[in-house]
């Protein structure tokens, strides 16, 4: 449930997880968390006359685990509240902003069921300070016959998080981010609350755009950044060495509009240590409205301590007008490491006024063979593929038979929505 009005979003929900994984029904206590409920409430406000905002974002989350058998210790059960309170001084203008910004963050657990050697309740403080500055230049250029704005926009991100240690806190809902040029960019490189990490950085970067003032189009934005680390990292997950580097990997991100409906992504991360790049990704997307879609891809990402087998893997999806209202969509996804399949699906669509037909076929690898330290799935290359097949009538203004595959298709087929948002 959530409601929103300025200035106060409110929300609220419960999370039960069911497992078809044969992996994960025999060792159950690996399943994530119940979450019986979790609540958030954000509250933000801005003064009319003078440069500051005030804001907290505040969170109650129960956690709950039917199975306390684990390794090493028990399964515990808490209750989390979070009250992160922060202030800052947006100064912007046509030329560029300037953006200091200091946060009290406090996590409280009441913990059950935990080991004799973790205590029932812990609690942590936490100041974060950060200065997110930049500007930009801009120039008119012309490529023939054709006028462009020519944008310079330099950024600078410093973060201070001092370091606490953190490993009495179990793990509720915490794993590593994934990394991007966005991530330059954040305040804590760990998903959920039960880490925050340590950090004395400053990230510098940039972006250069060209855009065509008679079309609006962007043809083409480079995007480049890295981060300097002034001390080592030592607040990880159980299992994660410290992280000594001084640098973070430095990324490229490069895309643009060809046309209207034809747009390019392409990115690049290179490890500065290992001297070699530790992911890539291209993908060429055509997008036609909502009613026709296609998308050719390719990822790659360099083997690490997280991971035993790297990725690269090909990625091909499409929606696409047949005859007489019915269309035809699928995906493709195949991994050059194992020389297999992966996912794979085909089917039919068609709608009009009254009624809405789908069917589908789906050839797909389900499973894990295990978890490293750090929790991160390890993929079996000896794995079998499973079937499965969706099918769904629906009768406009009645009701439906069958499986509801729109969640599917909005998670598996990039860009698509459901035919009612097409007119």
């Amino acid at each position: 449930m959530n409601y929103a009005r300025p200035n106060v979003a409110f929300s609220t929900g419960i999370q039960h997880y069911q497992s078809v994984d044969k992996y994960y029904s025999e060792n159950k206590a690996l399943m994530p968390y119940d979450v019986l409920p979790r609540v958030n409430l954000n509250l933000n406000h801005d003064f009319a006359n003078l440069p500051i905002n005030v804001a907290m974002d505040n969170q109650f989350s129960y956690f709950y685990h039917e199975y306390s058998a684990l390794a090493g210790g028990s399964k515990p059960n808490a209750q989390r509240f979070s009250v992160a309170p922060s202030i800052s001084m947006p100064l912007e203008s046509t030329a560029g902003f300037f953006n200091p910004k200091i946060t009290g963050h406090y996590t409280q657990y009441e913990l059950s069921n935990q080991s004799q050697t973790t205590p029932s309740s812990i609690n942590r403080m936490l100041p974060i300070f950060s200065v997110d500055t930049g500007t930009a230049f801009e120039k008119q250029i012309n490529f023939g016959d054709s006028p462009y704005t020519h944008a310079i926009e330099p950024r600078m991100y410093y973060l201070y998080i001092p370091r606490k240690d953190q490993n009495n806190i179990p793990l509720f809902d915490s794993s590593i981010l994934d990394t991007n040029f966005c991530s330059l960019f954040r305040e804590n490189r760990f998903s959920g609350i039960d880490r925050v990490q340590d950090a004395n950085q400053l990230t510098l970067a940039g972006t250069s755009r060209f855009i065509d003032n008679k079309t609006g189009l962007e043809p083409l934005k480079v995007s480049l950044g890295q981060i300097l680390y002034f001390q080592d990292r030592t607040v990880n997950l159980p299992g994660i060495v410290d992280q000594k580097s001084s640098t973070s990997n430095f990324i490229g991100e490069v895309s643009g509009q060809v046309t209207k409906n034809l747009s390019y992504m392409t990115g690049a991360q290179w490890d500065p240590e290992a001297n070699s790049f530790a992911r890539g990704q291209a993908v060429l997307k055509f997008r036609n409205q909502s009613s026709e879609l296609f998308d050719i891809g390719y990822r790659f990402r360099r083997k690490d301590n997280l991971m035993v087998n790297g990725i690269s893997q090909t990625d091909v999806s499409f929606r696409w007008p047949l005859f007489n209202e019915w269309y035809g969509l699928g995906r493709w996804q195949y991994s050059l490491n194992f020389d297999r399949t992966t996912e794979s699906f085909i089917g039919l669509e068609k709608e009009n006024c009254c009624w809405r037909f789908r069917v589908i076929a789906r050839r797909y690898i389900n499973g894990y063979q295990s978890q490293n330290l750090a929790g991160v799935n390890i993929a079996d290359a000896n794995l079998k593929p499973e079937t499965a097949f969706f099918f769904q009538l629906e009768l406009k203004g009645l009701t439906s038979f069958g499986d509801s595959v729109d969640n599917f298709l909005q998670t598996n087929l990039n860009g698509y929505r459901k035919a009612s948002y097409y007119e």
